[in-house]
């Protein structure tokens, strides 16, 4: 497995920075404390993870280079917001979180200034001072600071009763002349460190009360690798309005390799294994988690995520009623292939506009609201296309279609707003899961379709109905069964009280104060980022993410789901039974690979996922093209390599490509995306029956082997292109790799 880090040091204080936005790092004891190996490794003084954590910039997880955590490391701090800046996320300024707690900064020049929160006073005598900055500190003056032997002084104190439990970072500083001098024992590091951010604060601090210094005070500080700089307020030693400067500087590039051996691959297994075990039996032990019911938080997340159900089975249901649509509306022969387009596109267009318009619903619903408005117009839409009237088909198939592109939008915030932290890793299976169930459900009932339909036959109207059930019940439960908004959304209108109710619902008593803070801390909007895909910051990831939904398509997936049946009915001379079983196989792989595709982001970059997956899906799709040009040809290989195609398809684009293009662009960037991949769905779908009128079924699939493997060329030759800025530029690359 190779990852990309990013080498940041603040003072000589050097960290280990990965891009971690889609979980896809083991942040185990024995991964970080391997790469901090100054040895055998890459080494630092620290690891620092950068995820993502609405509605904040980014969130900081910091990790000494012995695997504990820490609070908050002041010159780690400095680094990630350089390195936000260099990946696009922020611009001068910056919004964050660590270890539940939220901090600015702003970029200054070459330096960063963090402003943090106050510090808390947990012994001060004439010999020493315990301040915490974030992370606890004891502070000794000394006269003789140059031959004091740090290391030795700290790991005395570490060991001492009074401090071995918790351990403690110690600080010793000394007067010469006007300027101070600093140095550092950290904890965690077990060694003196060139520079502390979170000490050089608690230096500062000390130094004000002890000496009686009120008012705003600047105080310089000279470390082994550099000067940090602190300011802050004393009113009658109440610290305020603390920051602390310093640079943030860039190293390197690194790509790190692990190679694989039977060991870890045993223990792989093993995690496998003991995952399915905890959820068998309830999936965290009671006493460790803070809500009170697995299967409460399940219900409540499950239920939302009906819309992506919704979303299933709304673009493969019109498949197999498509012969008996034709027959009950009186297409003429010339206009079959027109209309049956033209149906399969419209839920695309409106899927894409109404992806990118749900943003807007915010003006007018609460979340929940709009979750269920977007029910309610669902239900009167999927009646009006069942009237028999054909504008009112196509019309309320664009609406439903524009309700199922909201739940792109509606139902992610609302898993993350009440999803308790150790299950948001099953909100990607919810997702992934239903969506296939709703897409199997399609196919089922497809099977009473009959292969010479009639013109009253009725059976469609209670097909192109049946998302009334799903959208009925994610109601009634959002309704009745459990009312609330979102505690942001009570909190925004100051009903703490309520607030406090809808937390109570899922999180156990002794807990909810605590999640109730933590929603106060993340309650505050951020900043909004214009975002211009012009500009040298966006340009090349939003032609990343472009490129990405342009192929979810043209790779051929929609005409699978929207036209399997006519594709399996060739394969299978017409044979019904055949071809419904078939379509039922069509959720199940992708329901399977989509599970299997969760563990691929671990062990591989999404670069060599797509390069692979797009190899995987252009291939079968040439063979295809040769071997439907022989009618006698072998079905079976044919049905196969159609299955192959989808198995390469679900395995990288159909569960990571979304994934990654929320780590490329802003919010903005996802919905113009998301448009562009809806209005392509479109766009195939229109033109996939009149292609295969114009140049046979091998035409089509020679079509999307040519499409796919542009794409393989793109992500073989064009992908790493990096869109750094421009001091970034002269990246130093390393490559080290791990046996």
């Amino acid at each position: 497995m190779q990852i990309t880090f990013h080498k940041y040091h603040g003072c000589g204080n050097d960290f280990i920075i990965i891009d971690d936005r889609q979980n896809q790092f083991h942040n185990d004891l024995q991964n970080i404390t391997k790469l901090c190996d100054r040895h055998f490794g890459i080494g630092a003084d620290g690891l620092i993870l950068l995820r993502n954590h609405q509605p904040f910039d980014f969130e900081m997880l910091y990790y000494n280079s012995d695997g504990s955590t820490s609070g908050l490391c002041g010159n780690g701090a400095r680094c990630i917001v350089n390195f936000a800046k260099s990946i696009g996320i922020i611009e001068k300024k910056a919004h964050f979180t660590t270890n539940g707690k939220e901090y600015f900064a702003d970029i200054v020049g070459d330096n960063v200034r963090l402003h943090v929160q106050n510090p808390i006073f947990e012994e001060i005598t004439n010999d020493y001072s315990i301040i915490n900055t974030g992370s606890r500190h004891i502070v000794f003056q000394t006269n003789d600071l140059q031959n004091r032997d740090i290391k030795k002084l700290g790991y005395d104190i570490n060991t001492s009763e009074k401090f071995k439990q918790n351990g403690i970072n110690v600080n010793y500083y000394e007067y010469v002349g006007d300027q101070i001098y600093l140095r550092t024992y950290e904890r965690g590091v077990y060694d003196e460190t060139l520079a502390c951010g979170t000490g050089a604060l608690a230096t500062a601090i000390a130094i004000c009360i002890s000496q009686k210094l009120f008012g705003n005070q600047r105080i310089d500080l000279i470390t082994k690798g550099g000067l940090l700089r602190v300011e802050l307020q004393n009113n009658q030693n109440t610290i305020t309005k603390v920051s602390l400067e310093g640079p943030g500087k860039f190293v390197c590039l690194i790509y790190f390799q692990f190679y694989n051996n039977f060991k870890s691959i045993i223990l792989r297994i093993i995690r496998v294994i003991k995952f399915f075990q905890k959820i068998s039996k309830g999936i965290y032990n009671t006493n460790q988690k803070m809500h009170k019911s697995d299967f409460l938080s399940l219900k409540i997340s499950g239920n939302a995520a009906l819309g992506f159900m919704l979303q299933g089975y709304m673009l493969a249901y019109l498949n197999p009623a498509l012969s008996t649509i034709d027959v009950v509306f009186n297409f003429e022969e010339d206009q079959v292939n027109f209309y049956n387009g033209l149906l399969s596109a419209i839920i695309s267009v409106g899927a894409g506009t109404g992806s990118y318009l749900a943003q807007y619903l915010f003006n007018f619903f609460s979340l929940k609201n709009a979750m269920i408005f977007t029910d309610i117009v669902t239900c009167i839409a999927c009646l009006l296309s069942i009237t028999g009237n054909l504008n009112l088909l196509i019309f309320g198939r664009f609406i439903i279609g524009f309700m199922g592109g909201a739940q792109s939008i509606l139902v992610p915030i609302y898993l993350s707003a009440f999803t308790p932290e150790p299950l948001k890793g099953l909100n990607s299976t919810f997702v992934g899961g239903l969506a296939s169930i709703g897409v199997g459900i399609a196919f089922v009932l497809g099977f009473n379709f009959s292969n010479t339909p009639s013109a009253d036959n009725q059976y469609w109207k209670f097909v192109f109905a049946y998302p009334i059930i799903f959208c009925g019940i994610r109601s009634f439960v959002l309704y009745k069964i459990y009312p609330y908004e979102t505690p942001q959304y009570y909190l925004q209108q100051n009903e703490v009280d309520k607030a406090r109710e809808a937390i109570a619902f899922i999180y156990k008593e002794e807990f909810v104060e605590k999640q109730l803070e933590i929603v106060r801390n993340i309650e505050t909007p951020k900043d909004n980022i214009t975002f211009n895909v012009l500009t040298t910051r966006y340009k090349i990831r939003f032609q990343k993410g472009i490129v990405q939904a342009l192929l979810m398509q043209l790779a051929g997936i929609g005409c699978l789901l929207s036209y399997s049946t006519i594709i399996f009915n060739q394969a299978t001379d017409n044979n019904r039974l055949y071809t419904n079983l078939l379509n039922l196989l069509i959720p199940i792989n992708g329901l399977a690979n989509a599970i299997l595709a969760g563990y691929l982001p671990k062990y591989y970059t999404y670069k060599q996922i797509f390069q692979y997956g797009i190899l995987g899906c252009c291939v079968p799709m040439f063979i295809l093209t040769v071997l439907t040009l022989y009618p006698d040809s072998n079905q079976v290989i044919v049905i196969i390599l159609i299955f192959t195609f989808q198995a390469f398809y679900s395995l990288s684009f159909g569960s990571c490509s979304w994934m990654e293009i929320a780590s490329l662009v802003p919010a903005k960037g996802i919905s113009i995306c998301a448009l562009i991949a809806w209005y392509s769905s479109a766009l195939v779908g229109q033109t996939f029956p009149l292609i295969m009128e114009a140049l046979t079924i091998s035409g089509c699939f020679f079509c999307f082997g040519i499409f796919g493997f542009l794409g393989f060329l793109y992500f073989v030759y064009e992908y790493d292109k990096q869109d750094y800025e421009e001091g970034n530029k002269n990246l130093i690359e390393v490559e080290l790799t791990q046996k």
